[in-house]
C-alpha cells in the first residue's frame, strides 16, 4: 500500500464573511500550543533545529500579542504567526467558517434578478453575433454553462445548463463590474463570494480570483501553441497534446486521488503515442501535490533502473492513533490491510510521543520488469507553487537518467505531511498540522527550501513563452 504523502495547504481567512467574533486569543494560544505540541509530526526536529531558548522567546512575544487581543480574526493572524516559527507550509489555524459564516452581513452590492427561460433562449440566440473581444457570450466553469449578458455597468452571467441540482436555467451565478475590478461569484449553495483580482486573456480565459472560465460562443480561434499555453495555465485536469511528430505534453494540475481516474485513463489513451515518442514533457507546475497513488501508472514510461522512495514515521498521540483506530472499522479493509493496521495501531500505543512505521526499513522500493526504450528525453516542468506529492514525483523521476528537471524552485512543502485538523474547544478555529515525517528529516531538508531543477528558467522569460523554451532545449 503506497502511503499518501499529504496536500499542500494553503490558508485563507475569509475576512469578508466573517463577522467580529470576540475571543480571549490568550487563551486560545495556550489551547494551539499545547495541542501542537502534543500531535505535530515536526515539532520536535524543529526544537531541535531551531533551540529551546529561540522557541521560548518567540511563545513570549506571541503571549504578550495575544493577551491584548479579543477579535477572532486579529487572533488567528497572531496565531498563525506561532506556527510560522515552524514551517510555511501542512500547517496553519483558520477560523472555523461554520461557525463564524455571518451570510447575511455581506453586501453584494446589487441585485439582479433570475430571467426567465423564454429570455434565456432569446439571449442564447443572439449570442454568435457578440464581438469575440466582448464578455457577453457562452461561457463554462467546471459543471456549469453560462451565458453573460451585458447590464448597465455591469456583466451579468445566467446559468444555462449546471450539474448541481441546486441551480436552473437563468439563476444568476456572478455578475462582474465592466471596469473588471470587482464583483460576486454564488457558490454552489447559492452564498456570495466576493472577487477582486479579474484577468481576461486571448477572449477565451477568465479568471476572478481563483475561479476560472473558458468562452465557448463565440467562438475563439487560437493557434494550437497558444491553445496549449493557456490550457495549460487554467487546466483543472490532466490532459495530453501532441506537440509534433516527436514530442507528446501531459500536464498534470494535481496529484489529487478526485484525479487518480482520470489521469490513469489518459495515459492508457496515450500510451501508444508516449511510446512512439522522443520527447515527453510533464507539466507539473501549480501542483499542490496529493497523492503518488495518483501518478502511479505514470512511472513505468519513465523507468531505468529501481525507484527509491524513503519511508514515513508517524508520531503517536492520542488525537493522531485515532485516525488509524477508525480505519481499522472500515469493511472494505482486506485481512491483510486489517492484519498490517492492526499491528501498527498497537505499536503507536505503545509508543505514545514516539513515532511508528508501518513498514519495516528506512526504503521502499518499486520495480517494473523492464525500461521502455522511448520516449528518450523526458522534461519535467516544476516552479515555485510545485509541492508536497508533487516534489515527490520529482524524486521518483529524478532516478530515471531519462529525466531533467526545468523551472524554478518548488515549494518546500515535503518533510512533514499527512495533514489533518482538529478544531479548538469552543470550535471557533480549526488547526492543520502534520501527523507523520520523512525519516531522513534533518538529514535532507526541502521544507521551505525546495527542490532546484537542472535547468533553470528565470523571469527574462514569460510562463507562456515556458513550453516553447523546452522545445528549444529538447531540440538543442
Amino acid at each position: 500500500m503506497i502511503i499518501r504523502t499529504g496536500l499542500f495547504i494553503t490558508i485563507i481567512l475569509f475576512g469578508q464573511w466573517l463577522r467580529a467574533q470576540p475571543c480571549h486569543c490568550n487563551e486560545q494560544f495556550v489551547w494551539l500550543k499545547k495541542t501542537f505540541e502534543e500531535n505535530d509530526a515536526g515539532f520536535v526536529s524543529t526544537l531541535e533545529k531551531k533551540g529551546k531558548e529561540s522557541y521560548e522567546l518567540h511563545n513570549h512575544l506571541i503571549a504578550q500579542k495575544a493577551s491584548s487581543i479579543s477579535d477572532a480574526a486579529e487572533c488567528a493572524e497572531i496565531l498563525n504567526s506561532w506556527l510560522q516559527f515552524f514551517r510555511k507550509n501542512h500547517i496553519g489555524l483558520f477560523l472555523n467558517a461554520s461557525e463564524t459564516a455571518d451570510k447575511s452581513t455581506v453586501t453584494p452590492g446589487k441585485t439582479f434578478n433570475s430571467i426567465s427561460e423564454k429570455k434565456l433562449q432569446q439571449l442564447r440566440a443572439s449570442v454568435e453575433e457578440n464581438p469575440i473581444t466582448s464578455l457577453s457570450g457562452i461561457w463554462k466553469t467546471g459543471g456549469y454553462s453560462i451565458l453573460f449578458q451585458e447590464e448597465k455597468e455591469y456583466f451579468v452571467g445566467y446559468i444555462i445548463q449546471s450539474e448541481n441540482p441546486d441551480w436552473k436555467a437563468g439563476d444568476v451565478k456572478l455578475y462582474l463590474s465592466k471596469k473588471m475590478n470587482e464583483g460576486v461569484y454564488y457558490l454552489g449553495d447559492h452564498s456570495p463570494q466576493p472577487f477582486h483580482h479579474v484577468v481576461y486573456e486571448a477572449n477565451k480565459y477568465l479568471t476572478l480570483d481563483q475561479i476560472t472560465l473558458v468562452k465557448q460562443l463565440p467562438e475563439v480561434h487560437l493557434s494550437p501553441m497558444e491553445e496549449l499555453t493557456y490550457q495549460s495555465k487554467y487546466a483543472d485536469a490532466p490532459f495530453a497534446f501532441q506537440i509534433d511528430a516527436e514530442t507528446v505534453y501531459l500536464k498534470f494540475p494535481s496529484f489529487g486521488l478526485d484525479q487518480k481516474e482520470q489521469l490513469e485513463t489518459l495515459v492508457s489513451q496515450w500510451d501508444q503515442r508516449i511510446l512512439q515518442s522522443k520527447n515527453l514533457i510533464i507539466d507539473i507546475r501549480n501542483n499542490g501535490g496529493g497523492s503518488d497513488r495518483t501518478y502511479a501508472s505514470v512511472l513505468p514510461y519513465i523507468y531505468t533502473h529501481p525507484i527509491y522512495r524513503n519511508l514515513v514515521e508517524f508520531y503517536s498521540s492520542d488525537a493522531n492513533n485515532n485516525t488509524w483506530i477508525e480505519l481499522l472499522k472500515n469493511p472494505e479493509l482486506s485481512e491483510e490491510e486489517r492484519t498490517l493496521f492492526t499491528d501498527f495501531v498497537h505499536r503507536l500505543e505503545a509508543n505514545k510521543g514516539g513515532f511508528e512505521k508501518i513498514f519495516a526499513g528506512t526504503t521502499s522500493v518499486i520495480q517494473f520488469d523492464q525500461a521502455q526504450s522511448h520516449p528518450q528525453r523526458v522534461a519535467l516542468v516544476i516552479n515555485e507553487n510545485t509541492a508536497s506529492a508533487g516534489e515527490q514525483f520529482i524524486f521518483d523521476l529524478e532516478q530515471s537518467w531519462k529525466v531533467k528537471t526545468f523551472g524554478r524552485q518548488t515549494k518546500g512543502a515535503f518533510d512533514v505531511g499527512n495533514v489533518t485538523t482538529i478544531a479548538s474547544p469552543d470550535q471557533l478555529f480549526v488547526l492543520v498540522y502534520a501527523t507523520s515525517r520523512y525519516v531522513t528529516i534533518g538529514k535532507m531538508t526541502i521544507d521551505d527550501v525546495g527542490i532546484v531543477p537542472d535547468f533553470y528558467i528565470g523571469n527574462e522569460i514569460s510562463d507562456d513563452q515556458w513550453i516553447t523554451h523546452l522545445l528549444n532545449k529538447l531540440n538543442e
